[in-house]
């Protein structure tokens, strides 16, 4: 049974091609890493602490900044629900990129 560090082995590292693939591997990981990081990390702080439409609705001076309460938080979170999933992609994918 061959896993995949036995397939490591067969690579020549001396190779210039072989190390440019590996280092543009390593470079789309990292890549692909930050951007899902700072996509979760945007998630949660929009969440906690909303844009300020958000504050322009809900309070009567530019100073005071609102948070959502817990139960706000909950609220926002089942309002992503399957039938918003299927419309937006539907809205994105015929109206925005095909434009049928």
């Amino acid at each position: 049974m061959n896993t995949i560090l036995d397939y490591l082995f067969l690579l020549d590292l001396n190779d210039d091609l072989t190390r440019k693939a590996i280092f543009e591997q390593v470079i789309i990981f990292i890549f692909i890493y930050c951007t899902m990081n700072f996509l979760a990390w945007s998630t949660v702080v929009e969440l906690i602490w909303p844009t300020h439409f958000f504050n322009r609705r809900h309070s009567s001076s530019q100073e005071f900044i609102r948070f959502r309460t817990y139960t706000e938080v909950l609220l926002k979170l089942s309002a992503y629900n399957d039938f918003f999933y299927v419309l937006n992609n539907y809205y994105f994918n015929q109206k925005l990129i095909l434009k049928n």
